[in-house]
């Protein structure tokens, strides 16, 4: 039981599957076998990868903050064209 409560931790705070996994001691198929066979371990699993990834999208949000504050034009470019309407309706899409 501790490994399930560790592999749960480790998601927290790193939302990778294989990394938790090392973190933890178990391997990724355990992992894959205790989502099938646990809904409960599928459930508390599934919300603790949501929370790591909240997580790291604040730390890059934030990085990104960073980067603007100290000049950078490239993460100034990615806020406006992702956060401010006038820029973001001149994306340009190129077909693929």
């Amino acid at each position: 039981m501790k490994s399930k409560i560790d592999v749960l931790k480790h998601l927290k705070s790193t939302p990778i599957v294989q990394v938790a996994c090392q973190k933890a001691g178990v391997s990724r198929a355990t992992y894959y076998r205790w989502r099938e066979e646990d809904p409960d371990f599928k459930k508390k699993s599934d919300i603790a990868m949501g929370e790591g990834i909240e997580m790291v999208n604040d730390l890059c949000e934030s990085q990104l903050l960073k980067n603007i504050r100290d000049g950078h034009p490239t993460s100034t470019f990615y806020w406006l064209n992702n956060h401010h309407p006038s820029y973001s309706q001149r994306r340009i899409l190129l077909p693929y």
